[in-house]
C-alpha cells in the first residue's frame, strides 16, 4: 500500500513539473472535410449531363446533314472537325477531374513527407511534379486556382505515362491487344493439346504470357484438355 503511495505522490509531483502539453494546429485539408467521393460524384452528373446535351446536338448537325442533298465536302470536314473536337474536349475534361482526384489523395499522403521521396517517377509522374502536388495541398491551395497550362502539363505527364507503357509493350510484344483471329485460336489450341508452354506460346504469338493464358481461359482449353 506504502508503495502504492508513492508513487502516486511521485505521479503528482511529475503533473506539477510537467509544462502544459500545446495542442498543435494541423491544417485539415478540404477534400477530408467532405463525405469520400462525393465532389467526383457531382462532377460526373454534371459531366453525363453535358455528355447527353452535346450528343442530342450532335444528332441534330447529322440528321440536318443527312437530309441536305447539296452539302459541300468543306461543310461536311467542318461538321466532322467540330464533332471530333468536342468529344476530344470532353473526354480531356473527364481525365482531368480523375487525374485531379488522384493527385489530391497523392498530395494528403506525401504532405510533409516529400523528403522522403528518391528522384526517380512513380508510375511515371516525376519526383519534380509529387513535391509540387504535396506542397499545394499542405499550403491549402485548391487545383482551381492553378493555371491552366499547369493542369495541362500534369495532365500530359499523366497519360504520357500510360502511353509509353503502351509503346514498350508494343514494342517487345508487336501482337500487343491485337484482336485474335479464327486460325489463331486453332492454332493456340493445337500448341496447348501438344503441352507447349505458355511462355513458348507467347514468344510464337508474339505477346504476352498474360494474354496467352486470358485467351487459354476464354477458350476453356484447360477443361477441354485439362491442366
Amino acid at each position: 500500500m506504502k508503495s502504492s503511495g508513492a508513487r502516486q505522490h511521485g505521479s503528482e509531483n511529475i503533473k506539477k513539473k510537467t509544462k502544459p502539453f500545446k495542442k498543435r494546429k494541423i491544417c485539415v485539408p478540404e477534400c477530408l472535410k467532405r463525405p469520400f467521393g462525393t465532389l467526383f460524384l457531382h462532377s460526373f452528373a454534371d459531366r453525363v449531363s453535358r455528355f447527353i446535351k452535346q450528343r442530342q446536338e450532335t444528332s441534330t448537325k447529322i440528321k440536318l446533314i443527312m437530309n441536305t442533298e447539296n452539302t459541300s465536302a468543306p461543310e461536311l470536314e467542318s461538321t466532322v472537325s467540330r464533332i471530333i473536337g468536342s468529344y476530344r474536349e470532353e473526354a480531356y475534361l473527364a481525365i482531368e477531374e480523375i487525374m485531379l482526384h488522384a493527385f489530391e489523395e497523392v498530395g494528403i499522403l506525401l504532405a510533409g513527407k516529400t523528403s522522403m521521396l528518391s528522384r526517380k517517377p512513380i508510375n511515371g509522374i516525376s519526383a519534380q511534379t509529387l513535391k509540387e502536388i504535396a506542397s499545394m495541398v499542405r499550403d491549402g491551395q485548391s487545383f482551381e486556382e492553378t493555371s491552366r497550362f499547369k493542369l495541362r502539363s500534369y495532365m500530359h505527364e499523366f497519360i504520357k505515362a500510360r502511353s509509353l507503357t503502351f509503346e514498350a509493350t508494343r514494342l517487345k510484344y508487336p501482337n500487343y491487344l491485337k484482336p485474335w483471329k479464327e486460325e489463331d485460336d486453332q492454332e493456340l489450341e493445337r500448341l496447348w493439346c501438344e503441352g507447349v508452354s505458355v511462355k513458348d506460346i507467347a514468344t510464337l504469338f508474339m505477346r504476352n504470357p498474360g494474354a496467352i493464358k486470358s485467351r487459354i481461359e476464354k477458350l476453356e482449353l484447360a477443361e477441354k484438355y485439362g491442366d
